[in-house]
């Protein structure tokens, strides 16, 4: 599968997740204000933008396509080789290895290939461990969360545990955890991580369409 042609076709998905995204940040900008009927009146409004896509999705989508559609969101594209949060040198959409030269600026080209090799690389390293039967929506949360964390990581995770031993709930809350970036809790990746966890669930209809309680 060509995963550059997937997820620069796919506005409607990448749409999702920008829905799904502003609808958690307004339920925790608007929960900190205690505003919950503005909070709900917010929320519902992304419930009825975002139902159809969900729907959408679920029936012409694949977690590949999902997953490289979230990891474009959320890591975005830098053509200047930079250091992450962890201090590891990485460019284009969050890429990493001794492949990078420092100096060089990269093409969008470039990014694109380098993204079409390293999603299906984790795919191929995260099916294996999974023993259990688990939806699209639940590998596409789980594919870009690994391309985040790192397949070492996974490996001995908790999350894994407790997913392989049936305790599907359990794992996908174990994603709120890895927030932490040098040592710090990064605001960016509470929200990609709040993200990840309902896509893990599976039920975004339910979360969109659910409202703070007055």
């Amino acid at each position: 599968m060509n995963v550059t042609f997937s997820w620069r076709t796919l506005a409607g998905t990448l749409l999702l997740i920008a829905l799904i995204t502003l609808a958690i940040t307004v339920r925790f900008q608007y929960q900190e204000k205690r505003q919950l009927k503005q909070c709900n009146q917010a929320l519902r409004t992304e419930r009825n933008a975002a139902q159809a896509q969900v729907i959408h999705y679920e029936k012409t989508s694949s977690a590949v396509t999902l997953a490289a559609t979230m990891i474009n969101h959320f890591e975005g594209v830098r053509y200047k080789p930079y250091f992450d949060g962890g201090g590891v040198l990485s460019v284009c959409y969050g890429h990493t290895g001794n492949d990078i030269a420092l100096n060089k600026i990269y093409t969008q080209t470039e990014c694109n290939k380098w993204l079409d090799k390293d999603l299906p690389k984790v795919k191929k390293h995260v099916d294996p461990l999974i023993k259990v039967k688990i939806s699209a929506l639940t590998q596409a949360a789980i594919y870009s969360f690994v391309y985040n964390v790192g397949i070492g990581n996974f490996r001995h995770s908790t999350l894994l545990e407790k997913l392989n031993a049936g305790d599907k709930k359990g794992a996908c809350e174990e994603m709120k955890w890895w927030v932490y970036a040098d040592g710090k809790r990064w605001k960016g990746l509470i929200l990609r991580r709040e993200v990840e966890r309902l896509l893990c669930h599976g039920d975004l209809i339910g979360f969109v369409a659910s409202e703070v309680e007055v």
